[in-house]
């Protein structure tokens, strides 16, 4: 995910995409080596796979059919776009964690009952 975002923000400003290189490399990927949480390689290629979203992502015909949706929902209904957005960014920050904590609920619940 991190990858893929700076690979989006160097297609906006060549600085900020570097920023965030940096703080993805030295803040997010060093200390999940360092801890044991992911191998090298593990890292290495969620950075090619978030690298390769990235660039996908940033290619004018997807752009625009990704967009078309999201934008007649803008123009339509404002305020539950908004609302959706800030609870979708508010994921993104912090890493979907609530929904993968809900997910694994409802995975141990239904393991218990089937069980």
């Amino acid at each position: 995910m991190f990858f893929t975002l700076t690979t989006c923000l160097f297609y906006v400003s060549r600085a900020l995409g570097w920023i965030a290189l940096l703080d993805s490399m030295f803040l997010v990927c060093l200390p999940r080596i360092y801890l044991g949480i992911h191998y090298p390689t593990d890292v290495l290629a969620g950075a090619a796979i978030g690298v390769g979203m990235g660039i996908v992502a940033n290619q004018k015909a997807i752009k625009s059919y990704v967009a078309k949706g999201p934008f007649l929902w803008l123009d339509k209904h404002p305020s539950s776009f908004y609302a959706f957005f800030f609870l979708f960014m508010y994921q993104v920050t912090d890493m979907f964690q609530d929904i993968v904590y809900m997910a694994l609920a409802v995975i141990r619940h239904h393991r218990i009952l089937f069980h």
